[in-house]
């Protein structure tokens, strides 16, 4: 691709990804980034989706937009599949009269599988309950669509700000003298700041044509290295925060949700690392720098 300026359109700019991508791509004078929060661009309304593509003619959307809360989700079934599902139909369609090209992020939740090795992104999905099923939903129809399309998987996502596990354990262990965290969930956590730079190096080196299309128009896992419980991961996060607060190890079944969680999100980094070269940090150095990040 050759253009003097990159027009960026990216939604959900006030979340935890959102945000960070727009900090890196508004001093990258390559690109132009038009952001949209919830009340400038709800993605849940097509026609919103149809004329803003159609005014701005992106060419890479970022949509970072989705609904997240899992456990409301299974009583909230229809909002939650627009959002996370035909909305991403709707996105594809637009861009594809457009000829633009759309990064979009999904989620662990896709596989729910468990087989006790880091999951492969041709692994089978068996998604289990709405949120899960309207982010498999959401791949599928941007795969139909027939655009270039990166999908990227992540997992647990946490930032400095924002609702998230990381957030909610500093809030919890200064109101509380004890604690109580699943420890039969593995995964790891994937950081907002480590997904945007990730995010900007391959919008930038696709654009310069150093990442074909080819490579580009594909499903990636991205998260941290290593493998950890929720348990493993408050514990570190109090002991680096110099919290004193007992957190006791409790099996899932003890914390009854809603919405059934994945046992095993340990996915695998090979492929966007070998087709990509990416370089996901290891959880326990990206959890300092965003503590680092935090305390500033």
């Amino acid at each position: 691709m050759t253009a003097d300026k990159y027009r960026i359109l990216l939604t959900g700019s006030k979340g935890q990804v959102g945000k960070a991508i727009l900090n890196i791509l508004s001093s990258n004078p390559l690109f132009d980034c038009f952001h949209f929060d919830r009340s400038q661009m709800d993605i849940s309304r097509e026609d919103q989706i149809k004329n803003i593509i159609k005014d701005i003619k992106p060419h890479y959307f970022i949509n970072t937009a989705a609904y997240t809360a899992v456990d409301a989700a299974e009583s909230d079934a229809e909002n939650c599949m627009v959002i996370n599902g035909h909305a991403c139909g709707w996105i594809a369609e637009a861009l594809k009269k457009q000829n633009g090209r759309l990064i979009h992020f999904s989620s662990d939740y896709v596989y729910h599988s468990y087989t006790g090795f880091p999951l492969k992104e041709s692994d089978v999905t068996r998604p289990a309950g709405v949120y899960a099923k309207s982010k498999l939903l959401g791949e599928n129809l941007i795969r139909e669509a027939g655009i270039p399309a990166m999908i990227l998987r992540t997992s647990w996502v946490c930032s400095p700000d924002g609702k998230n596990f990381l957030n909610t354990i500093l809030r919890l262990s200064e109101q509380r003298p004890t604690l109580q965290i699943v420890n039969d969930q593995y995964g790891a956590p994937a950081f907002a700041s480590d997904i945007a730079h990730e995010t900007h190096r391959i919008l930038e080196a696709h654009a310069k044509g150093l990442i074909s299309d080819h490579e580009f128009n594909d499903t990636y896992n991205f998260t941290s290295h290593g493998c950890i419980t929720w348990y493993d991961f408050a514990v570190k996060i109090c002991q680096l925060a110099g919290r004193t607060v007992e957190i006791t190890p409790i099996p899932s079944k003890s914390y009854p949700t809603p919405a059934k969680r994945p046992y095993w999100s340990v996915m695998s980094l090979n492929k966007i690392k070998t087709k990509l070269n990416a370089r996901p940090p290891h959880w326990l150095e990206a959890l300092k720098a965003c503590l680092r990040e935090k305390s500033l």
